[in-house]
């Protein structure tokens, strides 16, 4: 079974898909958390660790201006998309435990939605 495999656009690591945060640019320059399923799951993005300082990386070092050079300017506040950030992987994992009426460790995504989220809260530069 093959993998997906995507690279920080901080850190520059490889990483399971599944393990990073999908980011997507809207058409007025404004960058947004994206689902992974649906509609909003099409087009271009970019991928982050569920860490605060590859977020500061990826602003400071131009890895999200890159990322999305062809689509024209970026805009990114780190305090307020980190938020939006927790904000989003906290949603998907009430969705997955409303939409369970069983026990939900065992539903596919849900222990990496935990992961992420428990690396996020146990990153150094919070916001």
């Amino acid at each position: 079974m093959n993998i997906p495999i995507r690279t920080c656009v901080g850190c520059r690591e490889r990483q399971s898909q599944a393990s990073l945060l999908r980011v997507r640019r809207l058409g007025h320059g404004a960058l947004v958390p994206a689902a992974r399923r649906g509609h909003a799951a099409t087009g271009r993005s970019a991928y982050l660790c569920p860490d605060r300082r590859c977020l500061d990386r990826a602003i400071k070092r131009g890895g999200l201006r890159r990322a999305f050079a062809r689509e024209g300017r970026v805009s990114v506040s780190a305090p307020e998309f980190w938020t939006a950030l927790k904000d989003s992987v906290l949603r998907r994992r009430e969705e997955i435990e409303r939409s369970s009426v069983r026990g939900f460790d065992g539903l596919p995504g849900y222990r990496q939605l935990h992961m992420m989220e428990a690396a996020m809260l146990a990153s150094r530069r919070e916001a």
